[in-house]
């Protein structure tokens, strides 16, 4: 259980995050990514985090991500489409005014 801290961060170039059958809560961020890293959050809980549960940065080049089977409360940016090399986002149960976001024509 991660409470109370910056939160999981994968955003050293080319680096691999996974985090599996969590609880992140009262984190600034919960999760994110930048550069060209890859980011896999499973069977995970995400709430009460002041900025948001999920999110990926303008400059997430070629970056991969999946948020997969989590239970999530609050704001999920999910970057830009078109720069990132896979977005995968099923599963999930969202409350408490998620937005899913995207400027990138599908």
């Amino acid at each position: 259980e991660n409470n109370g801290n910056v939160g999981v961060l994968s955003h050293v170039g080319s680096s691999e995050v996974t985090i599996s059958n969590s609880t992140l809560r009262n984190n600034f961020i919960a999760t994110g990514v930048d550069d060209s890293s890859s980011l896999t959050v499973q069977f995970c809980k995400l709430y009460a985090n002041q900025h948001g549960a999920v999110f990926i940065g303008g400059s997430a080049q070629r970056a991969e991500v999946e948020v997969v089977n989590c239970t999530i409360e609050g704001y999920v940016w999910l970057g830009r489409k078109q720069t990132l090399s896979k977005v995968v986002f099923e599963g999930n149960s969202c409350s408490n005014q998620t937005e899913l976001t995207s400027e990138a024509s599908e």
